[in-house]
């Protein structure tokens, strides 16, 4: 960083808090509501429409959950009767806004004047550095977060907040100077993060165009084509057939209740969307569950835009919201998975669902459905091409997620560092 230079402080002493350690000798140590004001938020008493589509903006936890920074829209926007029918107050420009439920933490800073809901909490600086503030309680998200009480939900009260201690220097100068500099560092590390993303985005963008284009089209780029008769799947490899899926595979397991320690068992979320990898967790199904084989594809029904589709390479139980599909001789299972997760054949299936908070697939429209064929040698080639193309994509996807993290990891010790005196910025 070009316009500072960092040292340690000659001196430190006891915090008296644990997770903050020694700080500088002149520093002090407060509670957050002796350096703030905390704003809880409100929503409108009812939910009629002149209290809705107003110009005030009113931030959830939903708004925040994406943002790193500065915070200046809002889904949803209240109207002044709307505000006053809240009994909350509006929270200044600059001040930390928390989300304080579902879930607690997620920290911001107000870009305008703004009011929230009572998933959030606010605190309006005084007399200490606004950014200071903010950067403090990023440091002090875990502390914060252990704080949340509740059964139904943990919930962080405004006590629990209000009581959480605060180290900072007593020179504005100095407290200034920090922000300065972390804003710079961050800024750094967020675009550098920023950009691993955007790479990340690409990659998969090109994982899903060679699925898409080999399960339809083939890998020969030469190969003539013909119409499909399908309007949503377009032209195919003259050579190919059309077949519908239940002429190809069938649902296949039986419904067990009984389970034993060693069974190898699938829920959803073991299924990552668009991948097809497997997340492994200590599973238990309240409910009965679906065998099935090593020669099986598991596709989840429920929410099926998630594309959730996994070869699993021994035999186990599923739970019932992913069915069990097997293959004909005629039909490569390997291929059969990567079309499954193809864009055009998810965005059918989705589009047949039932449900509108939990919509489901149903085997019968998924069966009906035709897809283009090629010989059992050619799904072969295919499936293998897409199992090495997908595998080096992934790898790079991978590596640059870890590196991420690497990134997100230093951006956390700088905060540390900076918010309780372990380096000395001049």
């Amino acid at each position: 960083i070009g316009f500072t230079s960092m040292s340690i402080h000659p001196t430190y002493k006891a915090s008296g808090i644990d997770w903050l350690g020694d700080i500088p000798e002149h520093w002090e140590v407060k509670r957050i509501i002796n350096v703030s004001t905390i704003a809880n938020g409100s929503t409108p008493k009812s939910n009629v429409d002149k209290y809705w589509e107003g110009d005030i903006t009113w931030v959830t936890p939903g708004d925040i959950s994406k943002l790193n920074g500065y915070i200046f829209e809002s889904e949803r926007m209240i109207t002044q009767s709307g505000y006053e029918s809240c009994g909350t107050v509006m929270v200044s420009k600059n001040s930390t806004v928390i989300t304080c439920r579902a879930p607690i933490g997620n920290t911001v800073i107000a870009g305008k004047e703004l009011c929230t809901n009572q998933g959030c909490k606010s605190l309006i600086p005084l007399k200490i550095e606004y950014r200071y503030l903010y950067y403090f309680i990023l440091n002090a998200n875990e502390e914060i977060i252990s704080l949340g009480q509740g059964t139904t939900f943990l919930e962080l009260s405004r006590t629990s907040l209000g009581n959480t201690k605060i180290s900072f220097p007593n020179s504005l100068t100095e407290q200034t100077a920090i922000a300065n500099y972390l804003a710079e560092k961050t800024n750094k590390l967020d675009q550098l993060i920023k950009n691993k993303k955007a790479q990340i985005a690409q990659l998969k963008e090109i994982r899903q165009i060679e699925i898409n284009t080999a399960v339809t089209k083939g890998l020969d780029p030469n190969t003539k084509l013909k119409a499909s008769g399908i309007e949503w799947l377009g032209d195919i490899p003259e050579h190919w057939e059309v077949k519908r899926i239940k002429n190809l595979s069938f649902l296949s397991g039986e419904k067990v209740f009984d389970y034993s320690d060693g069974d190898f068992l699938v829920a959803l979320e073991n299924i990552t969307s668009w991948t097809g990898k497997l997340i492994k967790s200590d599973n238990s199904f309240e409910e009965g569950g679906i065998q099935f084989n090593s020669n099986s594809v598991l596709f989840g029904k429920l929410r099926p835009y998630l594309a959730k589709a996994y070869r699993p390479e021994k035999s186990g139980i599923c739970v019932s919201e992913i069915l069990s599909i097997n293959c004909e001789s005629w039909l490569n299972r390997d291929f059969l998975f990567y079309r499954l997760l193809s864009d055009a054949f998810i965005d059918v299936i989705n589009g047949s669902t039932f449900g509108a908070k939990m919509p489901r697939a149903n085997w019968l429209f998924i069966s009906s459905l035709k897809m283009p064929l090629p010989s059992v040698q050619e799904q072969t080639a295919i499936a293998n091409y897409l199992d090495e193309k997908t595998s080096k994509l992934d790898h790079l996807v991978n590596n640059l997620e870890n590196q991420i993290a690497q990134l997100q990891e230093v951006r956390k010790i700088e905060i540390f560092n900076a918010v309780t005196g372990k380096i000395k910025i001049v």
